[in-house]
């Protein structure tokens, strides 16, 4: 059985992560979860500095599947065969113990970087992926209308989060442009495809500011995709758990480490 086949509505797993997040605050209100995140250690850096080799960033993605869901062996996995990093991502399920489970993930590896992938609500909601020591977080242009969007971007900057937008047409650009992220994600998985939103990525390109980061929102699941992505220069990828197995693994250092087509 496929991951695909877990998958929900978004507007399902919206609807219940809204609920879940105004039972969150009403335990444990916002004063009380500011004072855990000034608690946590300062977020890990990723992709939030000025490279000028544009080297590129690997994600291996922690999700649910239909098999063993052990998100701490499957981060440490990857990150043991070469990722720079690890994007949690279970919002393709409703799941009511997502900021438990990265909270686990992220002080399992306390010196690698975890970015939260899943869909953030409200600025209460931002605070409390810093309560689970999260390094970043992806906020989601094609979700948030732009007050919300400005006001979750400007709360997670305060916090230090390396602030990743995912955007997918011309005017979420421009609205992502004026807050400055770290990153800008282009495309949206639920209605894109990752080779057709690779090759648009050098026009993008020319639209952004140079210290403004470009990667994929998708995650990348064949080395073909992978090559299409480094090659129209995305300078970050996310990639699917098996390929950072075994061979996979060693090809993808190829591709994104030394610039090689593996053979």
């Amino acid at each position: 059985m496929k991951t695909s086949s877990l998958r929900v509505n978004r507007d399902i797993v919206l609807a219940m992560k809204s609920q879940q997040m105004k039972e969150r605050q009403k335990k444990n209100p916002y004063a009380a979860v500011t004072a855990l995140a000034q608690m946590q250690t300062p977020p890990r850096d990723v992709m939030n500095y000025v490279d000028d080799a544009q080297r590129v960033t690997v994600f291996g993605q922690v999700t649910r599947t239909a098999h063993i869901y052990d998100p701490v062996a499957s981060a440490i996995d990857m990150l043991r065969e070469g990722a720079d990093g690890i994007m949690f991502y279970t919002d393709h399920t409703v799941y009511a113990n997502d900021l438990e489970d990265l909270f686990i993930v992220a002080r399992s590896n306390k010196n690698i970087p975890v970015v939260y992938q899943n869909y953030i609500m409200s600025e209460y909601h931002v605070v409390s992926v810093r309560v689970a020591d999260a390094s970043g977080l992806v906020l989601y242009s094609s979700l948030l209308e732009p007050r919300l969007l400005r006001a979750t971007a400007t709360i997670a900057q305060r916090w230090r989060f390396t602030v990743f937008i995912q955007v997918s047409t011309p005017e979420q650009l421009a609205a992502a442009n004026a807050l400055s992220p770290h990153v800008l994600c282009y495309g949206d998985p639920e209605v894109t495809d990752a080779l057709e939103r690779a090759g648009e990525l050098p026009a993008l390109r020319a639209q952004v500011p140079y210290h403004t980061k470009l990667m994929l929102m998708h995650t990348l699941q064949t080395l073909d995709e992978v090559e299409a992505a480094v090659a129209n220069g995305a300078t970050g990828i996310i990639v699917a758990p098996h390929l950072l197995r075994g061979d996979y693994a060693r090809k993808l250092r190829l591709l994104t480490h030394e610039g090689q087509v593996p053979r």
